[in-house]
């Protein structure tokens, strides 16, 4: 008998329809949030563009090679991604054309004053955001 020549059909992935709101986001938007609870406080995460990782490796530049670099770099990402805490926003100016480095230094000011364990816990939610949209991206075949 002859054989078929065509590739087999790969069947279609299925998504849940949490991974089709995370993949639409990620399509349309860009960005995700995530409202998390730490101490009873709610603190609303987003996940970071390329212009947050160009001001977190500009702020932290000094730190390089340091034994402090590690936090600078946790604690810049966590200023980064920070929307809100308990309802009250975070980085935001009366003006619609603030500088976004001038937002970013006084959200990190802020942070740089939270305990290690609280920017600790912030910055694995913010890495973890990431890792979901790159299995996303996976599980899809994107990646």
């Amino acid at each position: 008998p002859e054989e078929d020549d065509e590739p087999e059909a790969t069947p279609p992935t299925e998504l849940t329809a949490e991974e089709r709101e995370s993949f639409r986001d990620l399509m349309t938007v860009g960005r995700r949030t995530k409202t998390v609870t730490l101490f009873d406080h709610k603190v609303v995460l987003a996940s970071l563009n390329v212009d947050d990782e160009v001001m977190i490796g500009q702020a932290t530049k000094e730190y390089v090679g340091s034994q402090t670099f590690p936090r600078a770099w946790q604690s810049a990402t966590v200023a980064a991604a920070i929307r809100s805490v308990n309802g009250e926003a975070w980085g935001q100016s009366l003006y619609s054309d603030a500088d976004p480095s001038v937002l970013f230094r006084e959200k990190w000011g802020k942070v740089r004053r939270m305990y290690p364990l609280v920017v600790q816990y912030l910055y694995n939610e913010v890495t973890q955001m990431e890792a979901e949209f790159a299995e996303l991206a996976r599980k899809l075949g994107k990646l």
